[in-house]
Order: C-alpha cells, then structure tokens, then sequence
C-alpha cells in the first residue's frame, strides 16, 4: 500500500510510527527516481511479504531458479531482490543504494532502459 502524505516531515513522522507500533509491517520511503526527488511517499507491506518472497513464489510456480531470474529496480523497495537475483539491473534514475547493489545499470525508464538493455543483451 502506498501512503501520499503532506510533506517530508509527515512522512518521517509516520514511517516513525508505523516502526514502533507495527512490528509485522515493513515501510519504504520511496521517492520519484525521475524527474522530481522531491516526490516523496511511503510504501507498506506485511513484513513476510515483499517483491523477492512473491517473486521465489513465482519462481516456483513456473519452475525457473531465482539464478535465471532478469530484475530491472530504482526505489528502495527493489533492495530485497536486486543482489539476490541472477542478474540485477538498476535503472538509470535508481537509488544510489539501488545501484550499488546491481550487477549492470542500464538507461532511465525514460529512456527505454529495459528494452535497450534486453536489446543489447
């Protein structure tokens, strides 16, 4: 779930909150990676829940290893996945973090970075 509030302050004030109060929920502060880092929002989600859990699921399902697995990400929500992953992308307007984490960076999502880097590969 995504939670638009006022401005930054609210936001810390309430992912404050959500931590101390909710021990079975995690909360991302996520930003816009494009064109305003201003933009700020924070994600929640069950703590035994997250892109990487659903995507083993999925994995599972399909009968595909999480080492064949291609994972394109930018915010902070993509950490649990990128490194864990057989080829971690960052998208060019990624987190920092996000980045430091991945095996490749490709262009910005403005810029078509998954299908120049799918092309390329």
């Amino acid at each position: 779930m995504n939670i638009f509030l006022k401005n930054n302050q609210e936001i810390s004030i309430y992912k404050n909150f959500i931590e101390d109060n909710f021990n079975t929920i995690n909360t991302f502060e996520i930003m816009d990676t494009d064109n305003n880092k201003n933009k700020r929002w924070l994600s929640i989600n069950p703590k035994e829940t997250d892109k990487f859990k659903a995507l083993e699921k999925l994995c599972l399902t399909l009968n595909i290893k999480i080492d064949e697995v291609i994972f394109f990400g930018d915010g902070a929500n993509d950490l649990p996945v990128i490194s864990k992953v057989g080829l971690g992308v960052a998208m060019g307007n990624a987190l920092k973090e996000v980045k430091e984490q991945a095996k490749e960076i490709t262009l910005s999502k403005d810029e078509d970075g998954i299908a120049s880097f799918l092309e390329r590969i």
